[in-house]
Order: structure tokens, then sequence, then C-alpha cells
């Protein structure tokens, strides 16, 4: 057994003990030393969807302080005809696009349907509970429609990283949204629409103060102006081996979204009807690998995506003591014992259709943001999704969400 180590003498000090070191001075963090508010800017009731699409926007954001998110809401406030079939997209298909920009005009959050929002909320880890169709407000039939969906600026909710100064009512943000047609929503035989209320809220902190119980506070969110920024890039698809190319990167890449569609804008995914055993994918290619600059960096094949869509996020598991049906559509009837059964494509807290995820972002041992996950990038980089793709496939819709770092936030 190796001696324990000696402790080292003190440096002489001719009879005089060395002054204590200073220590450094406790500051408060911005989370604390702020608070957080819920403050409305629109709100347009009496809204009916007809035969062509409405603009709402441009709508300028209330000004104040730090901007965290903008939730949107819908309400139906008198339902519609009861004839209507709601299609794949609905409820959330009522936008056709949702965008949001800078005082110069910059885009900082654009994608083409509401649907594409609702699955950046659902997949983005910027609340504990984010599929959109469990908020217990959430309604859609034939003749209903109620939803709400957030848009996202917050990357970190424990020290609001991401957060911005929203200070200037000169100079405001900016929200645009473009209302879909009656029939893209709910068919063409609804009949009459629903009446609708269309409201957005700022969620914001507060300017914390300077000093807080005689302690200094911080008093801007950590790295100030950092942004995270979702933008939508169509790629057009081939039938068979193919590389879909993801471009106009060169910033830390957060996540990625890839939405599959057929030539006719619908979504087409994996084929999950039947039992467990007989899961096998038509359409996206089984496997895909994920390739950057030629180096195979992942290998995901149909039962993979599934697997790590529950591990990571927790959607599409099955319910003890269900049978190992999965449904292709809504959630089956239970089994024989009449137990709960599995969550469906579709539903709350179930997989998507055609939806599949990718994130860079979060320790899934704790489920929180890491910003040391983020993946660098650089704009003359190839990044990659190749595999065999099925006839049905036409294009791959695919939300990217890009970091822009002001300073080091990986410290």
């Amino acid at each position: 057994m190796a001696a324990a180590p000696t402790a080292t003498a003190a440096p002489a000090t001719n009879g005089t003990e060395a002054p204590a070191a200073p220590q450094a001075a406790t500051v408060i963090p911005f989370v604390r030393g702020s608070g957080k508010g819920k403050y409305k800017f629109f709100s347009q009731s009496g809204i009916t969807l007809t035969t062509a699409s409405q603009d709402l926007g441009p709508i300028d954001v209330k000004a104040y302080d730090y901007m965290r998110s903008i939730l949107v809401t819908v309400t139906t406030t008198t339902k519609g005809g009861a004839t209507g079939t709601a299609q794949a997209d609905a409820p959330f298909n009522i936008f056709t696009n949702m965008a949001v920009k800078q005082p110069n005009g910059q885009t900082m959050y654009q994608v083409s349907s509401g649907y594409n929002a609702a699955m950046i909320q659902k997949y983005g880890f910027y609340r504990n509970y984010g599929d959109p169709r469990s908020d217990p407000d959430f309604m859609l039939n034939g003749s209903w429609a109620t939803f709400g969906v957030r848009i996202p600026f917050e990357l970190d909710l424990r020290d609001a990283l991401g957060a911005l100064p929203n200070k200037d009512a000169a100079a405001p943000f900016s929200l645009e949204l473009t209302l879909n047609t009656l029939t893209n929503v709910f068919g063409s035989g609804q009949g009459t629409s629903p009446t609708l209320k269309v409201e957005a809220w700022l969620e914001a902190y507060d300017q914390p103060p300077t000093t807080l119980n005689g302690q200094m506070v911080q008093t801007t969110p950590p790295n100030m102006n950092t942004l995270q920024r979702w933008t939508e890039q169509n790629i057009t698809m081939s039938t068979g081996q193919f590389d879909a190319r993801i471009r106009k990167l060169g910033n830390y890449l957060r996540m990625i979204l890839p939405i599959m569609r057929n030539s006719s804008g619908v979504r087409i995914g994996l084929e999950t009807a039947g039992t467990a055993a007989s899961l096998a994918s038509t359409n996206f290619a089984d496997p895909v690998q994920i390739v950057l600059d030629e180096d195979v960096k992942d290998n995901i094949d149909a039962e993979d995506w599934k697997r790590r869509t529950w591990e990571i996020w927790g959607y599409g598991q099955i319910n003890a003591g269900t049978a190992t049906t999965v449904a292709a559509g809504v959630a089956t009837a239970g089994n024989a014992s009449g137990a709960t059964p599995n969550q469906g494509m579709d539903t709350a807290r179930g997989l998507d259709t055609g939806v599949f995820p990718i994130q860079y972002c979060v320790d899934t041992r704790e489920m929180t943001e890491n910003t040391n996950f983020y993946l660098p990038t650089i704009e003359s980089e190839d990044y990659l999704l190749r595999g065999s793709w099925g006839s049905a496939v036409s294009k791959l819709v695919t939300l990217v969400c890009e970091v822009l770092p002001q300073g080091d936030i990986f410290a």
C-alpha cells in the first residue's frame, strides 16, 4: 500500500499570517432576480375559414423586457357544420404560415404549416409536457377546433439562455399568421366553418433590479442575444438509393425534424399496422444513415426510430398489461381483458406519421438542455440522410433548429 501523502509545510511568514484571499462577490442569477409574465398582444374574434387563405398579420409583438416565447391559441366560439372530416394535419393546419421576424426584417422562425409548429413544440423540449394534443383544452372534430401552439425562443428554462431583449416599442418583433382554407382543414363536406377566435400571448421575463438584498444581480439573460432559429427546407426525394441533403448550415445544429410526404402532400410513414413482430418500413428508408462528410455517424432502422422516440421523448409507449398490437391510426380499444391500449399514431403522446426527430440537445439521463451536445457545422459540410426510399416518397419537409451563440454558451 502506498504511503499517504504528507502535508506541505506552509511558507514562513516572519510571525505574521498571510492575508486571506479575497472572495468573489456572489451574483444572483438572472432567473432568480427576474419574474415571469404573460401578456396578450393580439385577439381577433369572428374568424371563419373560407375558400381562400387570409392573412392576420403582420402583428406587432408587445415590447416587454425579455421575450421567452409566443403562445398562439385558437378557440372555437361557434360550431360549424357537422359533416366534415378533419384532415390529417388538422387542426394545426388552420395556419399555412407562422413566422416571427426581427425588427430588421430577418426571419427567426418560419414554418409553412401550423402542423409543423405543433411538431416543433412536441419534440423541442420546451416544456415537460410538450405534445399539444395532450393539452386539456385541445378539441377536434368535424365542427370544432381548439388548440394552442408555442413559438419558442428561450433554449434553457434553467437559466433563460436564448431569451431575447424586447424593449423597443418603436422597433418591435412581428408575428405573421396566415389562415388555411376550410376544405384543407375540415374536408370538402364541411359545410359551414366554425367561428374562431385567434389570440397571441407574449411570455416574457421581467427586467431584474441591479441589486437584491444587498447582492448584485445578473440583469440580462446569460449570453444575451443567443438565438435559436427554426427554418424549413423542402427536399425533393427520389425513389431508391438517395441522399437527402440538409443545406444552409454553418451554425450549431440543435435538432432536425424530417417530415415525409407523398406527391399529394399527405404525410406517409412507417408501416405500423399489425403486431409488433411484423413492423416494416415501406416508405422511409430502412435503415437511414446519418452521414457527415462521408463519415457514417449513425444507422437507424425502422424499429430503432420507434425505440428512440420512446426512450428520448416517451411517445408511442405500450401501456402496461396491453396486447402487443400497434395502432395504425387512432389508438385501438383495449385488449380482451379491457386494459388501456398503446399510444396510437397521431394521437396524444403517440408517434406521428411521417415524423422522424433527430436531436442534439439533451442529456437523455436527465432530459435537460445540454449545450455541449449541439453539433457544430460549417457551410461546406454535407449532412446527409442516406438510404433506399420507397416509391411513395416525394418530399421531405425538414425543420431545422440552429443555435447562433453570443459568447461562450458552453462554459
